[in-house]
């Protein structure tokens, strides 16, 4: 029989809370910590020690005991061991942290207190609320992507339960995911050459911003024309996202090397793999004149944490517009799809963007950067060769049914023109 006992401290007094020594599955006596309350503590012995009975007797097997435990256990306490599981992947804290957030959003709108109540409908439910917004419960309305990636961040939580044993099977696998098509919020556009120069130009000749940046050593800074003109070429001919470009330090670059690159470490690389960039000779040239004024140590270029709207400022500037008629924008990250778009129109193959986009899979890079509008589309089919031999022009000769040959009867047979017997 289980029994419920305070431990005695080095100074001789009892501890706060009760302990509980069972025979476990295997026949072996175990500890386990109870509650400050003794009623509680015997509650939760007689339940460990008759699971571990029936295990004993094999009314039950050990991975359903292990889930029977886990049911008791606080959700919290599943998701803070997940964190931990993340962490040691690696992912980064921050990419952690949001995705822990977000599961626990989900699971909080399904109302599920317990990982064994996780169930499809439940689930699906909360990412359709998650979708439309609820007002009354603070939600805000989000894109279908978003839902996606929510969704897939939750089925990653079940999957890892279920090879832990925490939960029987995985309930969320027949989950599909939306269509991100319907209603984007946010579609972004590729900007045009013209655009891009006319962006550069202003901005060098505008005054300093003072940017911040979150949970960084410098709290404020001024970034000037230059640096900001500088900041969007680099995005551009690297195509590395906003937090890639804040690692990036003068030894970063290998301009001697054959071919001259940007390397960039894994730990700020968005898949961990690290990277070596090849740079154009035309913009190696201009990095030969610039990289010398800047720091030996430290970022390259302060990047702000709100790059959109640093942007946002040199588009207006420039009298380039943020969102076009169309509703797609122009922000930061649209410098990235438009490098993407302008290697595959100068004829890169698939292969060689995906590469240098670095993409885990050749759809992403023509489905959601490669950017294409009616005038490009337009051309291409203008290019077309000729497949009109016949003249279809107003002058051409209709030859009407009336004017058609009779059909010429079969030679040797009994049948007329439709395949009828004669008399």
């Amino acid at each position: 029989m289980a029994s419920v006992y305070k431990r005695t401290r080095k100074d001789g007094t009892k501890s706060d809370k009760y302990y509980i020594t069972y025979k476990n599955e295997y026949g072996k006596f175990k500890t386990e910590a109870g509650y400050t309350d003794e009623r509680a503590t015997w509650r939760k012995a007689r339940e460990l020690e008759t699971n571990a009975a029936m295990v004993r007797d094999g009314l039950i097997s050990v991975a359903e005991s292990k889930r029977i435990k886990a049911n008791r256990v606080a959700l919290a306490a599943h998701l803070g061991r997940y964190r931990e599981f993340l962490l040691a992947k690696p992912d980064t804290e921050r990419h952690v942290a949001h995705t822990i957030r977000v599961i626990e959003t989900i699971l909080a709108i399904a109302d599920i207190k317990r990982i064994g109540d996780i169930e499809a409908s439940a689930i699906q439910t909360a990412i359709g609320v998650f979708r439309r917004g609820d007002t009354t419960r603070n939600i805000i309305k989000h894109s279908p992507r978003t839902c996606n990636h929510a969704l897939n961040a939750v089925k990653a939580f079940v999957i890892w339960a279920d090879d832990d044993n925490l939960v029987e099977g995985n309930p969320l696998r027949k989950l599909k995911p939306m269509n991100e098509s319907v209603d984007r919020v946010r579609e972004r556009r590729a900007i045009t050459p013209d655009e891009f120069s006319r962006l550069l130009e202003a901005t060098r000749k505008s005054e300093p911003i003072k940017i911040s940046r979150r949970g960084a050593e410098y709290e404020e800074r001024w970034l000037t024309g230059e640096e900001r003109a500088m900041l969007y070429r680099l995005a551009y001919e690297t195509g590395f996202r906003a937090n890639e470009l804040r690692s990036l330090t003068r030894a970063s670059f290998e301009l001697d090397a054959d071919p001259p690159c940007v390397v960039l470490e894994a730990k700020v690389e968005k898949k961990r793999r690290g990277a070596r960039q090849p740079l154009r000779a035309e913009f190696v040239a201009v990095l030969k004149d610039w990289l010398p004024g800047r720091p030996t140590s430290g970022p390259l270029i302060r990047v702000p944490d709100k790059t959109a709207k640093l942007l946002l400022r040199d588009l207006n500037a420039a009298g380039i517009p943020y969102r076009d008629e169309k509703g797609q924008y122009a922000d930061f990250h649209a410098i990235r799809g438009t490098l993407v778009t302008d290697l595959l129109e100068s004829g890169s193959p698939i292969h060689v963007t995906q590469s240098l986009a670095r993409h885990a899979h050749p759809s992403t890079t023509l489905k959601l950067y490669a950017k294409v509008d009616d005038g490009k589309r337009s051309n291409a089919l203008e290019k077309l060769p000729s497949r009109a031999n016949s003249d279809f022009s107003a002058n051409a000769v209709n030859v009407t049914p009336h004017d058609a040959p009779a059909c010429p009867e079969k030679e040797g047979t009994n049948e007329d023109k439709n395949g009828k017997r004669r008399a």
